[in-house]
């Protein structure tokens, strides 16, 4: 329970039996748009160069959580799937979610940005939303969430 009286959530995971990742607990509702769509991490495959998952080499992407794609590459557990859904992402998609390795998240998440976040659409964030049944988000929905004047 948080000093203001409001509980936290745990979220079902099974990225919560690997001891030593990212907190996989969520704090009640913020505001920013990603943590109540996560669709994204539901929508792609998430492919990155391998040497991202060798903490040898100084990647940071958790290994076990990973499987390889090709001589290359690795991608995400559970992005390579016909209905792909990131083994990090926790949470329920359009409700309430978070990346378990946020921190050590791969790079081509990091690169990815919600619709209007710097002023410019995101046809992947936008196609993402639709297929889980969400509206695109608008510059004004983005404005609004995160403290920033309307135009």
């Amino acid at each position: 329970m948080l000093a203001n009286g409001t509980r936290m959530r745990r979220i079902s995971d099974p990225v919560r039996r690997l001891p030593h990742y990212a907190p996989i607990f969520l704090l009640p509702r913020m505001s920013h748009p990603c943590l109540s769509c996560g669709a994204c991490c539901a929508a792609y495959r998430v492919s990155f160069h391998w040497s991202e998952a060798e903490a040898e080499l100084g990647g940071q992407v958790p290994v076990a959580l990973t499987e390889v794609l090709d001589a290359h590459q690795r991608c995400m557990r559970g992005t390579w799937a016909k209905q792909p859904r990131c083994v990090a992402l926790g949470g329920t998609i359009g409700e309430s979610v978070a990346c378990t390795i946020y921190e050590h998240r791969p790079s081509v998440c990091r690169e990815l940005s919600m619709a209007w976040e710097h002023g410019e659409p995101s046809p992947q964030c936008d196609k993402a939303r639709i297929a889980h049944g969400l509206a695109p988000l608008t510059p004004e929905d983005v404005a609004r969430a995160l403290g920033r004047a309307i135009d």
